[in-house]
């Protein structure tokens, strides 16, 4: 078994088994602290490394494509803080990540894991129900229908026709942009036989 404990979170790999926890450090994101505890197992890895800097590391997971339902839905748009397959490791503590990451590739190697893709989730979503206020609105999915209720914030082209229910049928996609500088992030849902594509501020 191999651990390594940071404020940033902590890493424990049992021969089978990463458990990735979050820590409770301020400068943990609020996203890791939602996701919690997750549990990766190691046929969903492609791969791990250890990046040195002068005051701190960083130990980093590469998933296999399509293992993980977070990794897809944020098409590879998670940034450093936010991403839960990523961990700070101080500097007096490089060599404990050295021996994490040999620990993992040699299972890897014993195992024989490929790294190319996967054809169905290793990895399992979010539980649900699962809601999340944001920005204009609130999203909620029961696991069969998404519901958006709009905030007094919300322009009058989206609170005009009241609460919008989006069977799952329906949603052909969904598409998260997250906040780049002074440009709001959003939530899309693409829907079957729903009008071109208007600016998010105005698109129910």
């Amino acid at each position: 078994m191999a651990e390594i404990i940071q404020k940033d979170g902590t890493w424990v790999f049992d021969g089978d088994t990463l458990r990735l926890t979050p820590g409770r450090d301020k400068n943990v994101s609020l996203l890791r602290r939602e996701l919690g505890e997750l549990l990766v197992p190691l046929g969903a890895l492609a791969g791990i490394s250890f990046e040195q800097g002068k005051k701190q590391g960083r130990l980093r997971l590469r998933l296999r494509d399509g293992a993980d339902p977070l990794l897809q839905a944020t098409g590879g748009r998670l940034t450093e803080p936010h991403d839960p397959y990523q961990l700070t490791v101080e500097s007096d503590r490089y060599g404990v990540a050295e021996y994490f990451v040999d620990e993992v590739r040699n299972a890897l190697l014993l195992d024989q894991v490929p790294s190319g893709p996967v054809d169905a989730y290793l990895l399992p979503g979010p539980s649900v129900p699962l809601s999340v206020s944001a920005g204009d609105g609130v999203a909620s999915f029961d696991g069969e229908r998404v519901r958006l209720e709009w905030k007094w914030q919300a322009e009058d082209a989206k609170s005009a026709a009241g609460p919008r229910t989006l069977p799952l049928a329906d949603i052909v996609a969904v598409e998260w942009q997250p906040t780049v500088g002074l440009d709001n992030g959003h939530l899309r849902f693409t829907v079957q036989a729903a009008p071109s594509k208007v600016p998010p501020k105005y698109d129910p």
